[in-house]
């Protein structure tokens, strides 16, 4: 365990990034899977709604626009 208080709020920080990391990277998944689902059924329309994913993972640097459509 870190003695140094910076240490200490590095730590912290360090779980909370990881932590929210892992939640987007869940829902990128989750919306992966809906589209190859969408094109395995054949519904062109399904797989064109989700084909992109939403512009709020873009603005926040998640991920770069061509990793998004």
């Amino acid at each position: 365990m870190a003695n140094i208080k910076s240490a200490k709020k590095r730590i912290l920080v360090t779980e909370t990034k990881t932590a929210r990391n892992k939640a987007i990277k869940s829902k990128v998944k989750t919306y992966v899977k809906k589209v190859e689902t969408a094109v395995e059924k054949k519904d062109v329309e399904a797989a064109r709604k989700q084909g992109c994913l939403p512009q709020k993972y873009l603005r926040k640097k998640d991920l770069s626009f061509n990793k998004s459509c």
